[in-house]
């Protein structure tokens, strides 16, 4: 039995080999009933894994609850915000380092994977005037390799792919052209990853933080 030194969080483990697999999804504005009987997959993973019918979110604003559920810390406990400090929990929570979720299942073995929305705190600033197409595809792709850099950084992630920063109907995170949740392109990115992971250890656990 591992216990790790964080309060917040406790592990669990019999033995290397007998770790579980650990699929986590985040979905917004959708009830957790609706997304799972709308989707076969996700009940057969429910179904065969361990479910938790009792969980409540610490915030019904999205980048509150990621803190949260990332750190296992109250949001307001979040680094400040540009200088400010955090006395009015809002989309200003960020998360600049510390122990998360993936920092503690590392430690108890596992390869940690990030796909999909991050939203507590990104690496560039907003930007409006895109210019030419060209520009602001080579933008976009800048932008995103300065958050897969940071999420590992700050979230502990091992592996991040396929990132959205925030939400991406902001006219100030992306052009228009670009302004699309795709979660087909978010798990092939994640499948690929975990893939490569079992192809190099068959036996190795791994974490999956699916937003």
């Amino acid at each position: 039995m591992l216990k790790c030194q964080s309060p917040w969080l406790l592990v669990l483990v019999t033995h290397a080999l007998s770790l579980p697999d650990i699929v986590l999804f985040v979905a917004d504005d959708v009830d957790a009933e609706s997304f799972y009987r709308t989707s076969p997959q996700i009940q057969e993973l429910a179904n065969s894994g361990i479910k938790f019918e009792r969980a409540l979110s610490p915030s019904p604003l999205c980048t509150p609850a990621r803190y949260s559920l990332l750190t296992g810390a109250y949001a307001a406990r979040a680094a400040p915000d540009n200088g400010a400090s955090v006395r009015h929990v809002f989309f200003n929570t960020r998360i600049a380092g510390g122990p998360t979720i993936a920092t503690e299942l590392k430690r108890a073995g596992y390869k940690t994977i990030f796909a999909g929305k991050w939203h507590t705190g990104c690496t560039a600033p907003g930007k409006t005037d895109w210019g030419p197409k060209e520009t602001w595809e080579n933008a976009v792709r800048e932008r995103h390799e300065q958050d897969r850099a940071t999420i590992a950084r700050v979230g502990g992630f091992d592996h991040v792919r396929s990132v959205y920063g925030g939400n991406v109907d902001s006219a100030q995170l992306l052009p228009k052209e670009w302004s699309v949740h795709n979660p087909e392109y978010q798990m092939r990115e994640a499948t690929h990853v975990i893939s490569r992971v079992k192809a190099k250890n068959a036996s190795a656990p791994f974490f999956l933080y699916f937003a």
